[in-house]
């Protein structure tokens, strides 16, 4: 759409029940890489990358697989002009893993690695990606903790070749999963929600970690409902804003706007009240934020 919602076009990609989109990129040349999944090449599900131009129309499409159920969940662009991807490889075929997986700016794979699966019967996965302004990356996933039989929120950083630099676990005795995350100048910002504070429903987590994953603080924002994060946006190089939802019920939620400095100090926080009585996942809303 442009700037006001008017539909500038409406494309459909795919050609089977399960080709599903999961994340968008706008590219250096003002089209867009969208990643899914898909069963076209094989019964499994697999990688689905496309190329598309500024009116939407397909320049190329890739698929990446192993000999399991593979789920991407974010594409980048990386300043060399290729792509970035990252999500689970392993279904609950075999022991599921975080994927990370580099290809050039036609989609022609230079590498990929994992990490995780150390417990077949649990689900780790990637979930965001960014380059960083050293040409390396990060990576943002689930990963299951053995030993407290729980998953904790990971922090990756790869160099340029998916070698691993360090692996960072952030999390408590009870199950906390991430969302999105942001770089800043001195760190990274993270959200996610947990189930250890302590309450007997999830809040939103918020992890701000420096520039090599460790944390400087956290903090958690709910209310005797359960809630969650949807998605982070960096406003300046001093703040950011989490976007989150409350459920009230099974079929009712509202939308939370929390506005952060980079110290962790709530500037504003605003419940958007949900005055239809049904159910808005904030994973799914696209919010864009200017500084004015």
């Amino acid at each position: 759409t442009d700037s006001f919602g008017n539909e500038k076009f409406y494309k459909v990609y795919g050609h089977d029940d399960w080709t599903i989109g999961w994340s968008i990129a706008q590219t250096s040349d003002g089209g867009f890489a969208l990643l899914g999944n898909s069963t076209e090449t094989d019964p499994w599900l697999d990688f689905r990358l496309t190329k598309i131009d500024s009116l939407g129309n397909e320049e190329w499409t890739k698929f990446y697989g192993r000999s399991s159920d593979d789920t991407g969940s974010c594409v980048k662009q990386t300043s060399n002009g290729g792509y970035i991807l990252t999500g689970s490889s392993g279904g609950w075929s075999s022991s599921p893993v975080i994927w990370v997986i580099r290809v050039d700016s036609s989609g022609s794979q230079l590498w990929d690695k994992t990490y995780g699966g150390a417990n077949s019967d649990h689900w780790d996965s990637g979930y965001d990606v960014t380059e960083t302004s050293d040409g390396n990356f990060v990576i943002l996933g689930r990963i299951y903790d053995n030993s407290n039989s729980n998953y904790n929120i990971a922090l990756i950083k790869l160099d340029s070749d998916g070698n691993e630099l360090w692996f960072k676990r952030y999390g408590g005795l009870q199950d906390d999963s991430p969302n999105e995350f942001a770089a800043l100048d001195d760190g990274y910002a993270i959200c996610g929600v947990t189930s250890s504070s302590g309450s007997a429903h999830t809040d939103i987590y918020f992890i701000k970690t420096d520039v090599n994953g460790n944390i400087s603080y956290t903090r958690t924002f709910g209310d005797s409902n359960n809630n969650s994060s949807g998605g982070i946006a960096s406003i300046s190089d001093t703040q950011f804003a989490i976007v989150g939802q409350t459920t009230l019920s099974a079929d009712n939620t509202n939308i939370d706007f929390i506005h952060f400095n980079t110290s962790g100090y709530t500037s504003q926080t605003i419940l958007y009240e949900n005055q239809s009585g049904n159910y808005v996942n904030s994973s799914e809303l696209l919010v864009q934020v200017q500084n004015s």
